[in-house]
C-alpha cells in the first residue's frame, strides 16, 4: 500500500472521528436542552400551582370577608378607679343574620349566693373563691383581681342571663375618657343636674342638664353619677343611653375608613380576649346596619330585680327564672319591658 493510500486512510479516519464526535456532541446537547426544557416546564407548572393557590386563597379571603359574621355574646365590664370593682356589667348580643344588636345590663348590686345554682359549681371549681355571698360588683376583687376572678365573673353573667359568653372586654375610667375623646366627644342630653364631690375617690361631678357635647372627662362624670331618685337602675338607663348615642354618632359618619381608624385607635384603651381582626369584622357589620337598628330602646333591658334594706345594708335580689325570661323575650323580639 503506497503512501497516498495511507494518507487517504488517515484522513478518512480523522474525518469519521470528527463526524462521530460531532454526532455525540449533538446528542449530548440535545439531552441537555431537553433536561433544561424539562426543568423549565417543571418550574412553570410549579409557578402555575402557586398562582392558583394564591388565587384560591384570595378568593376564600374575599368570600370570608363577605360572609355574615357569627352570632356572639360579649361581656362588657367597666371598672371603677380602683380597678377592683366591676361597676358596669353589660352583655351584648350580636346576631348578624337577624340584624340584631341587643344589650343586657346587670345591676352592680345584685346579691350572688354561691351555695345556690347555677353559681354553686363556680365556687366548687375555683379554690380561690371562698365567698358565701356578695354583691356582684365586689366579686372580682374578693376573689383575687386576676384572670380566674374575671372568669368567675363571666360564669356568673352566663348563669344570670342563660347566654354563653364568647368574649370579654374590660375598660377602666381612664380608658373610657380616652375612647370618648378618640371619637371626638359625644352629643348627649344630660337628664338632670348632676353634682357630687368625693375627694377620697378623686370623684368630682358637676354637669348641667340638657343637650351638650361631652368630652372624656364629662362622660366619666355622667356614667359614674349615682344620686338618682330611682338609684342604680336609673344610672343603668343613662349608661345605656350614652352608649347608644356614642355608637350612633360614630356610625353616623357613614365613612368606614374613618370608623376603622377610630376602632383601631380605641382598641388600645381596652383589654379583651378577641383580636383586632374580629373587632373590625363586627365593626363592618355595625356599619352596614340601619341606624335605627343599633341599640334602640327596645333592644336594651336591665335584669329585673328588687331591693330592700336588711340590717342597714341595701340588698338587691333577683329571681333566676324571671331574669332568664326577660333575656329570652328580648332576644326573641317579644319587646319585654323590665323597667
Amino acid at each position: 500500500m503506497d503512501k497516498f493510500t495511507n494518507h487517504m486512510g488517515l484522513l478518512l479516519g480523522i474525518t469519521l472521528g470528527i463526524i462521530a464526535m460531532s454526532f455525540i456532541a449533538v446528542i449530548e446537547m440535545n439531552g441537555e436542552e431537553r433536561a433544561a426544557q424539562e426543568q423549565i416546564r417543571i418550574e412553570l407548572d410549579a409557578q402555575k400551582l402557586r398562582d392558583q393557590e394564591l388565587q384560591d386563597a384570595q378568593r376564600e379571603a374575599e368570600e370570608a370577608a363577605k360572609a355574615i359574621p357569627e352570632t356572639i355574646n360579649g361581656l362588657f365590664i367597666g371598672f371603677d378607679t380602683s380597678g377592683g370593682l366591676t361597676d358596669v356589667l353589660m352583655v351584648g348580643h350580636i346576631d348578624p343574620k337577624e340584624n340584631k344588636v341587643q344589650l343586657i345590663s346587670i345591676p352592680r348590686d345584685l346579691e350572688i349566693y354561691f351555695d345556690e345554682e347555677p353559681f354553686k359549681t363556680i365556687k366548687e371549681n375555683n379554690p380561690n373563691n371562698r365567698i358565701a355571698h356578695a354583691k356582684i360588683n365586689n366579686i372580682y376583687s374578693l376573689i383575687g383581681w386576676d384572670e380566674r376572678a374575671l372568669e368567675d365573673v363571666r360564669l356568673i353573667a352566663e348563669g344570670i342571663t342563660g347566654l354563653e359568653i364568647d368574649y370579654i372586654m374590660t375598660i377602666d375610667t381612664s380608658g373610657l375618657r380616652e375612647v370618648v375623646d378618640a371619637v371626638g366627644g359625644v352629643e348627649f342630653d344630660v337628664p338632670q343636674r348632676m353634682y357630687y364631690m368625693d375627694p377620697v375617690q378623686d370623684l368630682h361631678i358637676d354637669l348641667q342638664p340638657g343637650l351638650q357635647h361631652l368630652d372624656g372627662d364629662k362622660a366619666e362624670q355622667l356614667v359614674r353619677y349615682r344620686k338618682y331618685k330611682m338609684g342604680d337602675l336609673q344610672r343603668i338607663q343613662v349608661q345605656q343611653a350614652f352608649i347608644a348615642a356614642m355608637v350612633d354618632q360614630v356610625l353616623g359618619s357613614r365613612d368606614f375608613n374613618q370608623i376603622s381608624k377610630l376602632v383601631s385607635k380605641g382598641y388600645k384603651y381596652i383589654d379583651t380576649d378577641f383580636g383586632m381582626v374580629v373587632m373590625l369584622k363586627y365593626a363592618e357589620f355595625f356599619f352596614n346596619l340601619e341606624l335605627e337598628h343599633v341599640l334602640s330602646p327596645e333592644n336594651m333591658i336591665t335584669i329585673p330585680s328588687y331591693g330592700e334594706l336588711v340590717d342597714e345594708r341595701w340588698m338587691q335580689y333577683f329571681e333566676l327564672e324571671e331574669a332568664r325570661e326577660a333575656v329570652d323575650s328580648l332576644i326573641n323580639n317579644e319587646n319585654a319591658s323590665t323597667d
